[in-house]
């Protein structure tokens, strides 16, 4: 039977991954931004003293401050800049300098570095009625619609003055919002029908809160929720670390965001006692009844970025049609026009001449399709005007004849074995020179040994049966499993408690998950110091292992994610290596197909290199065992 070669899609997959690596894009930057209700501490210098060490502590760059009345000393203290605003003793202070303030006054612009400016609205909306107490104390009807038309009284008007406020403001393309505040009010995303079925609090139900709904529709997004997504386990509660009896713990204080060059890192809740779940940050002598929220983002510099690099093949083209180069312009309020997209053919010494092989559709536009007409190595740039000084960028797109040499680029490329003359495909041409080849030799007798091999089917993990959320994976899980009995694993590292450390855990309810939604979480922390893990697979004598595949999954936020893989035998030293890209939000399968020799044992090494290190789990790993005949 005829059949093409599988290489060529690992081949392929490996050269995109390494070909990406070399991608430029634009400079980031770190913004830590706080949400702060300081209790009116600040009335003493005691308190005012306390209030300047947690904000130095915490490392903030941006506050929004409310129940705050003594804003001039605590800046002053701060050597910052402040804003104050008109609700409810709210104001802005930020380590960089407040250019303007808002069209009705809710916010101020901040002028952050690498010529990035960013909009910061703060609010303290009404205390009373407190709706999660009338439900405690049967106040108002456990009926979401009566609920939420409570809140609405309560807070409606206040709110709507200040999305009013952002929407009349605007904002640039390239500019941020942020609206940090005290909403007395929990959020939809945590008052879900899933968590008042966990909770043993009587008056828990489903409620759409409309303040935070009122935000979420209008675009911004939920620092916290982004990051920490699970409302069942995670419940950040904010009100309150100094609890009375009877109390009716939330999350109330928040720092919502947007735009279009940013991303948010982590989310910590700044308190009292470290012992406490929902305390992320104890600080002794911690004064408020509020904890405070602090978010850190990274966002991206001004500058222009003429997209990723491009590396694909004449044959692919002419299935898929002309390619598409996406750049992107990030200059705030300067004044921008697109010059246009050049084409240059680069020599094997990186000259670079004119070429008019590469044809823009559009070269005007900053995305734009492009017809390629010749395989080669070229350099698409792109130059706009800003302020009328000339700021380019470049990217590289590499375009091979056919796929096939794209794959053999590789270096590590394999034939299938019925490939015969390794042109990528099995066909009728590599059936002429195989059968020259067969019974060459029939001097078969008794003193002769051929060696054959016997493939068990494989087994697949795809779950752990009796495993549940955080829970940490045992040392052997998959040893010995039906269809691989000869078999041993160890995995390492292996822990629990919701990502405290670098580790393999159980976790359920991934979009795309395996059995029941449950995945091997790759937990990472802190997201920013990537680690590796690994999986050693140990046959008995007398058998191989054949690693065949697996699945990473991204869950959405994660961002594009990136992972050294690695295959080495005990014996043999490297077998196989490469990198597998998955997209943020995605399940994506990715082929190993490496065999050990002599029953060595294989050691499986995943090393995460970029996207967010809480937000990656494997699932469905396919792996077999070759049992050696003589």
């Amino acid at each position: 039977m005829l059949r093409r070669a599988k290489k060529l899609t690992v081949a392929l997959s490996v050269l995109a991954g390494l070909f990406a690596a070399c991608d430029k894009s634009f400079a980031v930057n770190e913004l830590k931004v706080m949400s702060f209700n300081t209790w009116s501490v600040e009335d003493t210098a005691t308190g005012r003293d306390a209030i300047v060490e947690i904000v130095k502590k915490s490392g903030a760059d941006v506050v929004g401050f409310q129940e705050l009345d003594h804003a001039s000393e605590i800046a002053g203290a701060l050597g910052w800049y402040s804003q104050e605003l008109p609700k409810s003793s709210t104001h802005v202070m930020s380590r960089y300098q407040i250019v303007s303030a808002s069209t009705n006054g809710f916010g101020a612009k901040l002028a952050l570095p690498g010529g990035v400016n960013a909009w910061v609205y703060d609010t303290h909306l009404p205390a009373y009625p407190y709706q999660p107490y009338d439900l405690r104390d049967n106040k108002v009807a456990k009926n979401e619609a009566a609920v939420i038309s409570a809140a609405n009284s309560a807070r409606g008007s206040q709110m709507a003055e200040i999305l009013a406020d952002i929407a009349a403001t605007g904002k640039e393309a390239t500019e941020l919002v942020f609206l940090t505040g005290d909403f007395n009010e929990p959020s939809c995303l945590d008052w879900t029908q899933a968590v008042a079925d966990s909770t043993a609090r009587s008056y828990d139900i489903k409620v759409d809160w409309p303040a935070s709904r009122s935000v979420l529709n209008a675009g911004l997004k939920d620092s916290f929720r982004t990051v920490r997504p699970d409302a069942v386990n995670d419940h950040g509660y904010s009100w309150t670390p100094r609890p009375a009896a009877n109390e009716v713990f939330d999350r109330i204080d928040f720092v919502y965001y947007d735009g279009q060059e940013i991303s948010v890192k982590k989310v910590e809740n700044i308190g009292i006692d470290a012992s406490k779940a929902d305390t992320d940050i104890a600080i002794a002598g911690y004064p408020s009844d509020h904890r405070a929220v602090l978010a850190t983002f990274e966002y991206s510099e001004a500058g222009v970025d003429a997209g990723k690099n491009i590396l694909t093949s004449m044959d692919v083209l002419a299935g898929q049609g002309a390619l598409e180069v996406q750049g992107t312009v990030n200059y705030g309020d300067e004044a921008v026009t697109v010059t246009g997209w050049q084409a240059f053919e680069m020599s094997a010494q990186g000259e670079l001449t004119a070429s008019s092989d590469i044809v823009f559709a559009d070269s005007s536009e900053l995305v734009c399709g492009v017809t390629v007409n010749k395989a080669g190595n070229y350099v698409l740039r792109l130059t706009v005007d800003v302020d009328g000084e000339a700021v380019s960028d470049d990217m590289e797109l590499v375009v091979f004849e056919d796929s096939c040499k794209a794959a053999k680029a590789v270096g590590s490329w394999q034939a299938d074995q019925y490939d015969v003359n390794g042109d990528c495909i099995v066909n009728v041409s590599d059936f002429a020179l195989y059968s020259d080849k067969w019974l060459s030799s029939t001097a078969l007798s008794e003193s002769r040994y051929f060696t054959s091999s016997y493939y068990s089917k494989s087994s697949v993990i795809a779950g752990a049966t009796g495993l549940a959320t955080n829970a940490a994976i045992p040392a052997d899980h998959g040893s010995n499993m039906a269809n691989t009995p000869h078999i041993s694993l160890a995995w390492s590292p292996t822990g629990g408690s919701n990502n405290a450390n670098n580790q393999w855990e159980s976790y359920s309810s991934w979009p795309g998950g395996g059995d029941g939604g449950l995945v091997y979480q790759m937990g990472s922390v802190p997201v920013d110091e990537y680690k590796s893990f690994e999986i050693v697979f140990t046959p008995e004598a007398g058998y191989n292992v054949q690693l065949a595949c697996l699945s990473l999954n991204v869950w959405s936020g994660g961002g594009n994610t990136d992972v050294n893989w690695t295959v080495s035998g005990a014996t043999s030293g490297e077998l196989g290596s490469g990198v597998f890209n998955t997209p943020d939000g995605a399940v994506r399968e990715h082929e190993i197909n490496v065999s050990g020799v002599s029953s060595e044992a294989l050691t499986l090494t995943l090393t995460q290199t970029s996207g967010d290190g809480t937000y990656l789990a494997m699932d469905d790993l396919v792996f077999g065992e070759i049992e050696l005949v003589e």
